[in-house]
């Protein structure tokens, strides 16, 4: 442990809970703590755990979460040191252990967040917690924005973190992004606790770490941590100035189909910001693909030129298939001309059961109650090119089917028994089972629009 100059600030329960009541996080509400032992989170976790002292906080269950990632040799032991001094001040810890088949070779940082975000959401969903804190700070901001600024980044890559990230059922919090890493070293060092020190943080070999020997060592008066978190906070209100104008230009010139489509009308590039354009159209190709982050806005750029080309020709980014509207699905649209966009087959997710609560990012399943035997007895995925010819042998093509181009046909959502098809539950009432249990799918499309 490193000793640490004297501060201004110590951080304190009361501090963290004034911060989650601004955030809007109920009294009652359990909370967990993402923690790695690193000097910023064990000291998020340890504040949490003392939250049940201030009166407003005091029926709150903390838990803490920590995510062993298997890919260092003493992980698990780490993993057992934030147990034990958590256990110690009464804190519920977890420990989530990560197994891949196979370890990454490549990209391994950000493999490793995306499986901790995912182990920790699926816990929260498990258990009912539905806010996880996170421990990320004013130092945090300032080297995501210079390694995002060496990429090449605009105003949404330069743009702070969000305070708040909701993820399926738990939202994400970040109390602490306007406090520096210093106070929290200096707030662990007046509780007379020890932290773990990642040796990644010191390996030269990561452009994080290259970043911040260069904060630390700036020559230029005014390139500090402070100023360019700042900036980053500034880049984040002209990044709500541009989703506004996004969502509005969605609003008039896109329509979200109950069927699982989306088209733009031809009228959309006219006086129009480019970058409100690219915004819009990756924000439809994120929501139909259901992906996590918008495409890269390079392959945005090169697809929205190519759609103002006379000869354009279907593409496909982010699994999403993008083509001119056909002339046929002109009465299931508001515009008479312009773009389709829906998700690509390859892309669609394996089949599930009717018991599990929604499919492929989209799609909510709601149907009367089922045993759990019928429930698994049924399937609901893409109709898929086998499923097409089977409705048309048995002449069971709805009409509302007919007017859609192919590509669209086929990954439209059916419910099967076994290898035969039930039915088309966007398309026509689907009942199963001899009580006719009726099975009813709500596209999110339409009740969102966009994320």
């Amino acid at each position: 442990m490193k000793s640490e100059p004297q501060h201004s600030l110590t951080l304190t329960p009361s501090l963290l809970d004034k911060r989650l009541q601004e955030l809007g996080v109920p009294d009652s509400a359990s909370i967990a703590v993402a923690v790695s032992g690193g000097v910023d989170s064990l000291c998020l976790a340890l504040l949490a755990s003392n939250l049940t002292s201030v009166p407003a906080s005091k029926h709150r269950k903390i838990f803490a979460l920590t995510v062993d990632h298997g890919l260092r040799p003493e992980a698990s032991s780490e993993a057992d040191f934030v147990a034990n001094i958590l256990n110690s001040v009464g804190c519920d810890h977890i420990t989530l252990p990560w197994r891949p088949k196979e370890k990454p070779k490549s990209n391994i940082q950000a493999k490793a967040r995306d499986a901790r975000y995912h182990l920790m959401n699926e816990w929260c969903e498990d258990n009912g917690v539905s806010y996880v804190l996170l421990a990320h700070h004013m130092d945090d901001l300032a080297e995501t924005f210079l390694m995002r600024l060496m990429r090449g980044s605009g105003v949404y890559g330069l743009s702070a973190m969000p305070e708040c990230k909701k993820m399926g059922s738990v939202t994400y919090l970040r109390p602490f992004l306007g406090i520096p890493k210093s106070t929290f070293q200096h707030t662990l060092t007046v509780m007379g606790k020890r932290w773990l020190e990642d040796p990644s943080n010191s390996n030269a070999d990561f452009d994080r770490v290259k970043v911040r020997h260069f904060l630390a060592s700036a020559a230029l008066k005014g390139l500090d941590i402070e100023t360019i978190a700042g900036t980053a906070n500034r880049m984040r209100r002209t990044r709500k100035a541009l989703d506004h104008y996004r969502a509005l230009w969605l609003r008039e010139f896109a329509d979200f189909s109950p069927f699982g489509y989306v088209t733009l009308s031809a009228e959309s590039f006219a006086d129009t910001p480019e970058e409100t354009i690219l915004r819009g159209v990756a924000e439809i190709i994120q929501t139909l693909g259901d992906l996590s982050y918008t495409p890269r806005m390079r392959s945005v750029d090169r697809l929205v030129a190519a759609m103002q080309d006379d000869q354009f020709t279907p593409q496909t980014l982010g699994g999403v298939v993008i083509s001119r509207m056909p002339n046929n699905l002109n009465h299931a649209s508001k515009f008479s001309n312009g773009f389709l966009f829906y998700r690509e087959l390859s892309h669609m997710s394996p089949k599930c059961s009717l018991s599990a609560p929604s499919y492929d990012g989209i799609y909510d399943i709601i149907c009367k109650p089922l045993n759990d035997s019928m429930a698994n007895q049924y399937t609901l995925g893409p109709l898929g090119e086998v499923g097409l010819q089977q409705l048309k042998q048995q002449d069971r093509v709805p009409k509302t089917l007919h007017a859609m181009p192919y590509g669209l046909k086929v990954v439209q959502l059916a419910i099967c028994n076994g290898d035969q098809i039930v039915g088309l539950p966007l398309h026509a009432e689907t009942t199963i089972g001899p009580d006719k249990n009726l099975v009813r799918i709500v596209c999110k499309l339409v009740t969102q629009q966009v994320k």
